[in-house]
């Protein structure tokens, strides 16, 4: 049976469809389009000669009143004319017009007269040729006015352009078809250099790519995409057959002692002590069964992608108490009612390896403690491991050169494991130096039930386990905290509250904190808290209120504001790239990337509208600095790019690392910097001469003003006026001012303003993070207006990351970390601000280091959550 059409359409190829697609449109549209010409021009023509003949027959009808008539009447235009009397005669005509019989009898000049509108007339019968348009007027004493002109010229000037239509209009749809076959050709011809590649790819070629084309184009785009998953397949392929060599490696030695054990008893069975034959090969077959599990772990933890096997309460001091108990050189010296949520076997198969690799390479002694707080710690004080190998011994089947005895040691996989199953927890891990003492491992434990342990908060990531200690240089003290979601995100943080104060002390004259301090201070890697959000002067509870995820799998989300038609726009810092890099504020290496972009949420749907915006992140992603604002105006988006150290390292970026330190503009897919703020940084300093400064620039916040807008450098501490064509000028400078520092004596805090919104007054007001030592209650909301000194207008609040307006002009203040951020603690608060100056708590438990907000036309209020988190972060719906 034939294929239907429909059927024989689809398997044309795309080249053909669309070029016969774009020739039948504009068939269709030029056979419509020349049909109304030709009516058109009929129309007027037609309506040109009606009024030239009509005006013909008004000029007669004058004479006739006047009884100024003429025999024969004279017309210049070749008017017919007749004059017909009350009798029906014809008493006057112009010459060669018909003397006997009217052009129109009686009837039908009274039913043109009493239409008003001329008539077509057939002017064969009267001795004229082809057709005539008739116009009849009425004159006194009973006469009428018959006047007629011939149409034949119209008529051929009709048929003359329908011709030239029937035959242009094909010849242009062919012409079109051509040129469409043509460009759809070299328009599909970068695909089919992919397909080409693509079929030159086979299993056994290796660092193979596709070709990509140099436009910027969705083919572009598709060719990026491919060679990425391309290399990400040869990585899991390289993994994979490294895995095997490495395996069999690991078999072969096991089992060749079996082999070997059971051929010599074989061989001299009489000689043979077969006890001692039987506990040999029991110890060879116990490793290769300790070796099957860890792998089949390993297997079970790359399955799941990353994603724990369960997520339930465990009671961690439970699985500490029983870790601990099978070793002897533990001690317990602290355990604490702790309930975290997350995979109980897989806690347990951490502790326990981080419990056998400390009880391995101790000394004398291993102290194990688990605080309420959620932070629990492993000291030993065995031998060291050099600088270069801290990363190492966490790759898979590694062993150091001291411990490579696999009587006393392992497969090398006890860390690997560690390593993976904190990542599938949502944590991290890092090596951390802390005094010249003793070795102590430390992890942040976040408890997940409200009655033992730190609040609970509903919509939290499981949180980190445990951390275990490696071999370690003599005398140095290293940790590996293995923190969960943000705890260790912050440019310049301290990785501990002594490591803190000993960088306060040795800071040196140019800006080292502030020049990440929103970005890096995000997360501390420092241990956990108890959570008390809501602090602040005359702060009350507010309405119960409801949180739902309207928005999830963002890469950093920051700041969040809506547009036109009621669509949520959300800024995406994104998670770095593969280079080049520079170093930070504290010298951490910083590696840019296009994965920054800004998502639309609108009608239950999120979808990336602008994406390759410049991100910059460390390798372990702990630190993103990226897109940081989003903002509707202008016929776009603003938004400004972080860079969070001296402008003048932008140079080390190359060409791709230009728009960092800028504010963007983008329309469509499509964006474009409009303004360069690390150059004016770099140039003006507003900042210079106060303590700690120097050029630093880290563009956070964007608010519309007028045709401009105004920007707020976290890292320059002012905020900037945007002006059309890029002109750039100060509006305000923040001072630094001396605090109280942890340990005693006077140390410089930076204000850090990361955040802009204009009151319902006309004012602006700005927010402000603070920097080190980010004081509880410290960060302020000054109000700026013109004419007028700034003034605080509300303070006691704990690290300000963002500022709103609801629809009834009340002011919402969103803190990153409600408990300070020296303290650890992940959790946010979102506070309210009356125009009465009364505060109250709108959300505590829930918000995870919130860092947007914006209030909807809706009335609810909608929060960035989790923003310091690459591909978990999400927007939350307040109401209440």
């Amino acid at each position: 049976m034939a294929d239907s059409p429909l059927v024989w359409w689809r398997r044309q190829g795309l080249r053909f469809r669309l070029t016969v697609a774009a020739a039948a449109v504009l068939a269709l549209a030029l056979a419509l389009s020349a049909t109304v010409l030709v009516t058109v021009l009929e129309r007027a023509l037609m309506d040109t000669v009606d009024d030239s003949t009509r005006a013909q027959a008004q000029t007669v009808r004058v004479a006739a009143d006047a009884g100024t008539l003429t025999s024969p009447i004279t017309t210049h235009d070749g008017t017919i004319v007749q004059v017909i009397d009350a009798r029906g005669r014809i008493t006057h005509v112009t010459y060669g017009a018909d003397r006997l019989v009217p052009m129109l009898d009686a009837r039908a000049r009274a039913r043109v007269l009493q239409s008003g509108q001329a008539t077509l007339l057939d002017g064969r019968p009267y001795a004229i040729p082809g057709f005539l348009r008739v116009v009849v007027l009425s004159a006194d004493h009973g006469q009428t006015v018959v006047a007629a002109r011939p149409i034949s010229e119209i008529q051929n000037s009709l048929v003359t352009a329908g011709r030239v239509l029937l035959v242009g209009t094909p010849a242009l749809v062919v012409l079109l078809a051509v040129a469409s076959w043509l460009m759809i050709g070299r328009t599909l011809r970068p695909i089919a250099a992919l397909r080409r590649g693509a079929a030159d790819i086979t299993h056994t070629a290796r660092s193979r790519r596709l070709p990509v084309p140099q436009s910027q184009d969705e083919v572009h785009s598709l060719a990026t995409t491919l060679n990425d998953m391309l290399a990400r397949l040869e990585e899991a392929e390289q993994r994979q057959r490294a895995l095997v060599s490495d395996a069999a490696h690991e078999l072969r030695s096991p089992l060749a002692s079996i082999r070997l054990q059971l051929e010599v008893a074989l061989g001299h069975p009489d000689g043979q002590h077969w006890q001692e034959t039987a506990e040999g090969v029991l110890e060879d077959t116990m490793r290769l069964s300790r070796l099957a599990e860890d792998l089949l772990a390993l297997a079970r933890l790359d399955e799941r992608g990353g994603v724990p096997a369960r997520r339930e309460p465990v009671d961690l001091d439970e699985v500490v108490r029983q870790v601990v108990d099978r070793y002897a050189e533990a001690r317990l010296t602290v355990c604490d009612p702790v309930v975290v949520r997350g995979d109980a076997l897989d806690l347990s198969r951490v502790l326990t390896n981080l419990m056998d690799n400390a009880v391995r390479h101790t000394a004398s002694k291993v102290e194990v403690a688990l605080t309420g707080d959620g932070v629990l710690t492993i000291t030993d004080d065995g031998p060291g491991i050099p600088e270069q190998d801290r990363e190492r011994v966490f790759n898979r089947f590694t062993r150091l050169d001291s411990g490579r005895s696999r009587d006393e040691g392992g497969a090398g996989l006890g860390l690997a494991i560690v390593r993976e199953t904190v990542r599938a927890h949502g944590g991290r891990w890092s090596w951390r130096t802390l005094t010249r003492a003793c070795a102590r491992s430390s992890a942040s434990l976040w408890p997940a039930d409200p009655t033992r342990g730190r609040p609970a908060s509903g919509v939290r990531l499981a949180r980190p386990v445990t951390s275990r200690p490696v071999p370690r240089s003599q005398g140095a003290r290293q940790t590996i905290p293995v923190t969960w979601g943000p705890g260790a995100l912050v440019t310049g943080r301290l990785a501990c509250y002594a490591r803190g104060m000993r960088a306060a002390r040795r800071r040196p004259a140019g800006r080292t904190l502030p020049a990440a301090a929103v970005a890096a201070s995000l997360a501390l890697a420092v241990a956990a808290a108890p959570a008390t959000a809501g602090s602040g002067p005359g702060t009350t509870a507010g309405p119960r209120t409801t949180m739902t995820v309207i928005a999830s799998g963002l890469d950093n989300p920051r700041g969040l504001n809506f547009g036109p038609g009621g669509v949520l726009y959300v800024a995406e810092a994104g998670r770095g790239g593969p280079g080049p890099c520079i170093a930070g504020a504290q010298n951490q290496t910083f590696c840019l990337g296009p994965t920054g972009a800004v998502t639309a949420v609108s009608k239950g749907r999120q979808r990336r509208v602008v994406t390759g915006l410049p991100s910059l992140g460390t390798p372990d992603l702990s630190e993103v600095l990226g897109a940081h604002d989003v903002a509707a105006a202008h016929g776009g988006l603003l938004v400004p790019i972080g860079l969070g150290t001296d402008p003048a390292r932008r140079a080390q970026l190359g060409p791709d690392g230009a728009a960092v330190a800028t504010l963007v503009k983008a329309t469509g897919k499509r964006w474009r910097s409009i303004a360069d703020l690390g150059a004016y940084e770099a140039a003006h300093d507003p900042d210079q001469g106060q303590p700690g400064t120097g050029p630093d620039s880290q563009p956070y916040a964007v608010l519309p003003d007028g045709a401009g807008a105004l920007v707020v450098d976290a890292g320059a501490n002012d905020l900037l006026r945007v002006r059309p064509g890029g002109r750039i000028s100060t509006v305000a400078v923040f001072d630094v001012r001396t605090v109280p520092g942890p340990g005693g004596g006077e140390v410089p805090m930076h204000p850090v303003p990361t955040s802009v919104a204009r009151g319902p007054d006309g004012a602006l007001y700005v927010g402000r993070l603070t920097g080190f030592p980010f004081p509880v209650g410290g960060a302020e909301v000054w109000r700026l207006s013109p004419g007028e000194p700034p003034r605080v207008y509300a303070s006691g609040f704990t690290n300000i990351v963002d500022l709103a307006f609801d629809r009834r002009g009340r002011l919402l203040v969103l803190e990153i970390a409600a408990n300070g951020l020296l303290s650890g603690d992940p959790a946010g608060a979102l506070h309210r601000v009356e125009r009465d100056g009364t505060r109250t708590l709108i959300a505590g438990d829930g918000l995870f280091t919130p860092t947007g907000v914006a209030a909807g036309p809706d009335g609810a209020y909608y929060v960035s959550n989790r923003g310091t988190l690459a591909g978990s972060g999400e927007v939350l719906r307040i109401t209440g």
